[in-house]
């Protein structure tokens, strides 16, 4: 969803800002929802379950207060974007020091976000076309980041569990 995001934001150049935000905020109340029933759907496997529902609500209750008042939140956008790709960052630093394999990965996404997150709040550009593009091109690396992450991470999660199976298989007596 961040993709389609991402997309709208770069390939229509000519769109206002409130316009983007109200997309936000439709993306925003879709992931809500679907986070939050994905968790509950999986609430016995996923140790957190209550911050992934706070944060979902969270997340809920910024899509309806965007969707309810767009021009208030059009005046709040480039904060909002800036402190969700400064918090983005924020998050991908602290992984890479519990993350072995992924550390680079991780650190170097970490530095990207946060250096999209002053772009975007200091915007050195002219027009809000340009910050609604930086935008737009920030959430589709963010979007291929965490897709890359994400693969990277079953792929691990899965040659771990093949591990252990192979561990736990007995020998087999052939003769």
């Amino acid at each position: 969803m961040l993709l389609v995001f991402g997309f709208i934001a770069v390939t229509t150049p000519l769109i206002s800002t409130e316009t983007l935000v109200t997309y936000l905020g439709f993306l925003l109340l879709g992931m809500g929802v679907i986070v939050i029933l994905t968790t509950i759907t999986f609430r016995k496997s996923i140790s957190n379950f209550y911050f992934v529902i706070l944060f979902s609500l969270f997340d809920l209750a910024l899509a309806i207060s965007i969707l309810l008042d767009s021009k208030v939140a059009k005046d709040w956008f480039t904060i909002i974007i800036a402190i969700w790709a400064a918090l983005m960052a924020l998050v991908q630093l602290v992984i890479s020091f519990k993350s072995g394999q992924m550390r680079i990965f991780l650190i170097s996404s970490g530095l990207l976000s946060l250096g999209f997150a002053a772009v975007i709040y200091f915007n050195p550009f002219e027009g809000n076309n340009t910050l609604n593009f930086v935008v737009g091109f920030y959430t589709i690396l963010l979007s291929i980041s965490l897709f890359y992450l994400a693969l990277k991470l079953f792929q691990i999660k899965k040659s771990s569990i093949s591990e252990k199976e192979g561990k736990q298989s007995p020998p087999s007596n052939q003769s």
